[in-house]
C-alpha cells in the first residue's frame, strides 16, 4: 500500500459545487457559482466556485483552494480529517504529507500584508476602485496608537453591504510597498488594542464587528470594548494573546439560522423557512464565541458570556448595536449586561470571581457578592407635593428664547445668516446688551469656531465694531476654541479649563456642529445621538450655560422644513430648534418642530455690509442687525419692486445681457450686475424664469406676472 494519499484521484471524485453548496447556498452565475463569502463579512457575493477547475476563490478577502482546503478552513478540520470526510482511504501508514494536485493548485498573490503601517506612509485611499466611498471606516491601532490597518464598510449597488480591509503591503518579488485591499497579516490584530493598553485594569467586552464595538463603547465607558477583523469565521486567525489574564465578557450575535436545505430539497423548491431553527449552540454567532472563550480560558482569562434571547426571539443577527437601537442604552444597558452575564468556569470557581461589570448606582450601596439586587440609602418613593415644591423656575439667557442649561440647534442653509445672527446674540450676552429688544442675562461666552476660524474672527471684529465696542470690552468675557476637533474626546478638558478660568458662563456657541462631530456619519442614528450628548455635556461648565449649535439642515431643506442633520436621533436630544431663513438682504429668526418653553414671534434682521481693517488691509464683512417690523416691510416691498422691474425688463427686452437689464431696471453703479443676478435667483426659485440656451427667459407663469405689471 502506498504511504501517500492520492489527492488528485480523491478530488476527481468530488463535486466541489455540491460540497460547498451543502454549507453555503450557491447561486449559478454563468459558468460559475457565487455566494457571500463564508470567510469574511460581506453583503454582496464575491465568493466564486468553479466546477470545471474544482476550486473556489473570494475576490474580497483572497480565500481560495480546493475541496480539501475548504473543509479545513470552513469546518476547522485537519488535512487527514478533511480527506476522510471526502471518502479518502486513511490507514495508519498513510500519515505522510499529502501529494498536491498540481492541476488545481491555487495561485498565491505576490503581495504580503505587513503587520504595521510605517511612519511616513501616505494616507490610505478614501475610496475603493469599484465600491466608491465607504459608509463607515474603522482604524485598527496598536498598543502605542500606531496604525495597523483600516476596515471599511461599503454599500453595494444592490443595496447590500460589503466590509473590506486595507493594509500596508509589500510585493515579495519587487519589494514595492503600498496600500493594498487585502486581509491583515496573520495573526490578525484585535480592534481596540490602544484602548486595551491604556486601561490595564478594565474589564473587556468582546463583540462581533467594529460597528458593535463602537456602539457598546459609547454606552459602557467602564468597559474596554473590542472586536476582531473578518467576522465569525476568522476567529482562528486572530492574535488573542493581548487579552491574557484579563477579565473578558463575550456578547455573541443572536442569530436565528435554520437547518440548511440539502441540494435535493433546494432542487425540489422547499422553502428555507420551513426548516427548523438550529439549536442555540449551533448558531454561528454563539458557536464562534464559544470557540473564542475556550481560547481565552487557555490564556488564563476570567471569562463571562452574556446570555442571549433564544433563537428566533430576536431578529436574525441581533447584537449589542441593535440592543442600543431598541432603547437598551446607558445605565439600562449596563444593568442588562450585569443581569445576563454568566460565568464560563465551574460554579465553585465562579463564586470567587468578582462581578465583571461595576454597579452604576449613583448613590447608596453597591450590590452584594451574593445578589445583583440594588438598594439606596434614601427612599425611592417621594411625595408629589414635596417634589412639586422643589421645582426651580426657568432662567433665560435671552428672554423667552434661550434658557440656561438647554441644548439648542440653530439651523439654516449655507449663506442664510446663522453665523451672523448667532454671533450678534453671543456678543450681546457677553456684554449685557439687549438682543432684538429682549433682556439678556449677562455672562461669559465660550465660542467653538472651528469651521472657519479666520472668517469667524473677521466677523467677530465687525460685530464688535458695529456695536460700538472695542476688543478690550470683551476681554475675559469671551473665550474661543478656534480648532475643529471631535468634541466627544475633548469635552472634559474644555469643562476643566472653563472651571479653572473662573466666572460663570451663560452661553456656548458652536459654529458649526459638524466641525465638532466625533463620528464619521452624521446620518447614523447612534452617532448623531451621541453627538447631541457630547454637546449637552457643555452645560456642565460653571453657570450651566445654554448651548447653541449652528447646524446645517437636511438635504433640500426649505423654509418649511429646516431640520438639523442627524435625523430624529439628534432632534430628540435637543430642547429647541431655532431657525434662520434669509430673503435677500434680510432674514428671520424663529423655530421649527422642536421648542421647549414659550413661543415667540419671528424676529427680523437685516444684513449690513461693512469694512474692517486687519493689519492694514481692508476686509469686507457682514453683520446681522435687528430691525423693526416696519423696516422689514419696507425691505419686502423693495424686494418685490426689484422683482417686478426685472420681470418687466425680461418681457420687453428678452435678449439683453445683465448690464442692459440693469439699465432698464434703473440700477446704475458697479454692483448693478450682481443685483440682477441676486434678483434673477429669486425669480428662478419662484419658477418665474428658467435658463434656456445660456440665458434666462420667462416661464409661462413669469410672462403672466410680467404682463400684469404697469
Amino acid at each position: 500500500m502506498s504511504d501517500k494519499i492520492d489527492t488528485a484521484a480523491l478530488l476527481s471524485r468530488v463535486d466541489i459545487v455540491e460540497l460547498i453548496d451543502g454549507y453555503v447556498p450557491l447561486t449559478k452565475q454563468g459558468a460559475e457559482y457565487v455566494a457571500c463569502c463564508p470567510f469574511h463579512s460581506e453583503a454582496s457575493p464575491s465568493f466564486k466556485v468553479n466546477r470545471a477547475k474544482q476550486i473556489y476563490h473570494c475576490f474580497g478577502c483572497g480565500a481560495n483552494g480546493d475541496a480539501i482546503k475548504f473543509l479545513q478552513e470552513h469546518q476547522g478540520l485537519t488535512f487527514l480529517e478533511a480527506v476522510a470526510q471526502l471518502g479518502g482511504n486513511i490507514s495508519p501508514s498513510q500519515q505522510a504529507a499529502p501529494v498536491p494536485a498540481p492541476a488545481i493548485k491555487a495561485s498565491r498573490s505576490p503581495w504580503v500584508a505587513l503587520p504595521c503601517v510605517p511612519a511616513g506612509a501616505p494616507e490610505h485611499p478614501v475610496a475603493h476602485v469599484k465600491r466608491g466611498r465607504p459608509e463607515r471606516t474603522w482604524a485598527y491601532r496598536g498598543v502605542s496608537g500606531e496604525l495597523l490597518g483600516v476596515v471599511m464598510r461599503f454599500k453595494t449597488s444592490d443595496g447590500g453591504k460589503e466590509v473590506l480591509p486595507i493594509v500596508w503591503g509589500r510585493h515579495s518579488e519587487t519589494g514595492t510597498e503600498e496600500w493594498r485591499w487585502m486581509a491583515f497579516a496573520e495573526p490578525r490584530p484585535l480592534y481596540g488594542l490602544d484602548m486595551l493598553a491604556a486601561r490595564p485594569e478594565a474589564t473587556v467586552l468582546l463583540v462581533e464587528g467594529e460597528k458593535c464595538a463602537d456602539a457598546a463603547a459609547a454606552e459602557l465607558p467602564e468597559l474596554v470594548v473590542m472586536s476582531w477583523p473578518g467576522g465569525g469565521k476568522a476567529d482562528g486567525k486572530v492574535d488573542w494573546s493581548p487579552l491574557a489574564g484579563r477579565k473578558v465578557i463575550t456578547w455573541a450575535d443572536a442569530d436565528a439560522k435554520r437547518v440548511p436545505l440539502t441540494p435535493a430539497e433546494r432542487e425540489a423548491g422547499i422553502e428555507q423557512k420551513s426548516k427548523p431553527l438550529l439549536p442555540e449552540a449551533d448558531q454561528p454567532g454563539v458557536s464562534t464565541m464559544a470557540r473564542i472563550r475556550e481560547t481565552l480560558l487557555s490564556l488564563d482569562c476570567k471569562v463571562w458570556n452574556v446570555k442571549l434571547p433564544p433563537p428566533g426571539a430576536k431578529p436574525d443577527g441581533w447584537d449589542v448595536a441593535d440592543a442600543v437601537n431598541d432603547g437598551i442604552s446607558g445605565r439600562v444597558l449596563a444593568d442588562y449586561v450585569r443581569e445576563n452575564v454568566r460565568s464560563t468556569v465551574p460554579p465553585a470557581a465562579a463564586q470567587s470571581m468578582e462581578h465583571p461589570v461595576p454597579a452604576r448606582v449613583s448613590s447608596g450601596t453597591a450590590p452584594s457578592a451574593e445578589s445583583d439586587k440594588k438598594r439606596t440609602e434614601q427612599p425611592l418613593l417621594v411625595d408629589a407635593s414635596e417634589w412639586l415644591a422643589e421645582s426651580v423656575p426657568p432662567v433665560y439667557v435671552v428672554e423667552g428664547i434661550v434658557q440656561r442649561g438647554t441644548l439648542c440647534a440653530l439651523t439654516a442653509v449655507t449663506n442664510h445668516g446663522k453665523t451672523a445672527v448667532s454671533l450678534a446674540l453671543a456678543v450681546c450676552v457677553a456684554t449685557g446688551k439687549k438682543f432684538a429688544g429682549r433682556e439678556i442675562q449677562q455672562g461669559k461666552v465660550l465660542i467653538l469656531c472651528g469651521e472657519n476660524p479666520d472668517g469667524f474672527r473677521t466677523r467677530l471684529q465687525a460685530t464688535l465694531q458695529h456695536m460700538g465696542l472695542e476688543r478690550g470690552d470683551v476681554a475675559g468675557l469671551i473665550s474661543v476654541v478656534p480648532t475643529p476637533l471631535p468634541i466627544g474626546n475633548y469635552v472634559e478638558q474644555i469643562i476643566e479649563e472653563g472651571r479653572k478660568a473662573g466666572g460663570e458662563f451663560a452661553l456656548v456657541l458652536v459654529d458649526t456642529s459638524v466641525s465638532y462631530f466625533s463620528g464619521d456619519n452624521e446620518d447614523d442614528n447612534l452617532q448623531a445621538r451621541n453627538h447631541a450628548w457630547h454637546l449637552r455635556a457643555l452645560v456642565e461648565l460653571p453657570g450651566r450655560p445654554a448651548v447653541i449649535a449652528n447646524c446645517h439642515p437636511t438635504k433640500n431643506a426649505d423654509n418649511d422644513a429646516l431640520l438639523p442633520r442627524g435625523g430624529g436621533a439628534f432632534l430628540n436630544e435637543i430642547d429647541v430648534n431655532l431657525t434662520v431663513w434669509a430673503e435677500g438682504e434680510s432674514a428671520t429668526l424663529h423655530w421649527h418642530r422642536k421648542k421647549r418653553g414659550p413661543d415667540f414671534d419671528p424676529i427680523a434682521f437685516e444684513f449690513v455690509g461693512m469694512t474692517i481693517e486687519e493689519h492694514g488691509v481692508k476686509v469686507p464683512a457682514v453683520v446681522a442687525v435687528h430691525i423693526t417690523d416696519h423696516r422689514a416691510d419696507e425691505i419686502h416691498r423693495s424686494k418685490s419692486q426689484d422683482e417686478n422691474r426685472l420681470l418687466y425688463a425680461l418681457l420687453h427686452y428678452p435678449e439683453e445681457p445683465y448690464p442692459g437689464l440693469a439699465s432698464h431696471c434703473g440700477w446704475p453703479g458697479d454692483k448693478a450686475k450682481s443685483k440682477v443676478s441676486r434678483v434673477m435667483d429669486r425669480l428662478k426659485k419662484d419658477q418665474l424664469v428658467k435658463k434656456y440656451r445660456g440665458h434666462y427667459v420667462l416661464t409661462p407663469t413669469g410672462k403672466n406676472e410680467a404682463e400684469r405689471i404697469r
